[in-house]
């Protein structure tokens, strides 16, 4: 093999070699961003769940301390007044109040952790709260569910029910109106949501909306763990709808 045959060959091996180290760096470097992208998806997810944890700690705060601890301080005062006043009178107020705060408590503890969720599914839970709801407002409600429930992680159930909560919670107290209508359903790819309310409306495009206390943000930080992509219509005098599109593989996993 002659020389210049020699530097032939050592010219197309360094080239070569140089060409598979810029691959290999090209490649390396994507796969760090891709993993960074991730690692931040992870974090903003995680973020976003630790601030549903201190929200729902904070409600179930504020449940006992508003109306247990209020119950118990009445109780309390009634039990005092007992040998200064007619004992019957005041045991059956204390019975009254006794049973009311039974009641509060089988309620926040349903809130929590609904049982119903467990034992029969989230089809069955949504329309045993639309019910709920329905008996104590004036307020016609339609609820339309179609959904293969069963095949769905509990966790993401649990996620998409206070979801739902909150959002016929936001028509109720925010809305102003007389009609409700919600929709779940599912396609080969995905769980369908559809809300609407013939209230007042609002502007949802004002950033400060998701910042007053509506439950809106709340909203968002489920919809964004569901993996979900959500659009909101409305206006001053128009009603509101929601409607998400949510993949069956993030419900399933």
């Amino acid at each position: 093999m002659d020389p210049q045959t020699t530097i032939d060959l050592k010219q197309v091996f360094l080239t070569s070699l140089a060409f598979m180290s810029i691959l290999l760096l090209i490649v390396l470097v994507t796969l760090i961003r891709r993993f960074r992208q991730r690692l931040q998806q992870y974090q903003l997810q995680l973020a976003r769940e630790v601030e549903l944890i201190d929200a729902e700690r904070r409600r179930i705060h504020t449940d006992l301390h508003d109306e247990l601890g209020t119950g118990l301080a009445g109780i309390s005062l009634l039990a005092q007044q007992v040998q200064t006043h007619n004992a019957a009178r005041i045991a059956n107020k204390i019975y009254r109040q006794t049973h009311a705060l039974q009641t509060k408590i089988k309620e926040i503890a349903y809130n929590f952790v609904p049982v119903i969720l467990e034992t029969r599914g989230l089809s069955i839970a949504i329309q045993d709260y639309v019910q709920e709801i329905a008996s104590d407002h004036p307020v016609t409600i339609t609820a339309d569910i179609h959904i293969a429930d069963q095949l769905y992680a509990l966790p993401k159930s649990v996620h998409l029910y206070r979801l739902l909560r909150e959002l016929l919670t936001n028509a109720l107290k925010h809305a102003r109106c007389n009609r409700i209508c919600l929709r779940l359903s599912e396609d080969a790819r995905s769980a369908n949501l559809f809300l609407s309310d013939n209230g007042i409306g609002f502007l949802p495009e004002q950033p400060a909306t998701w910042l007053k206390g509506t439950g809106l943000s709340h909203i968002r930080s489920r919809a964004n763990i569901l993996k979900a992509r959500m659009s909101i219509r409305s206006a001053p005098g128009a009603g509101t709808e929601v409607s998400m599109i949510i993949p069956l593989q993030s419900l399933r996993s």
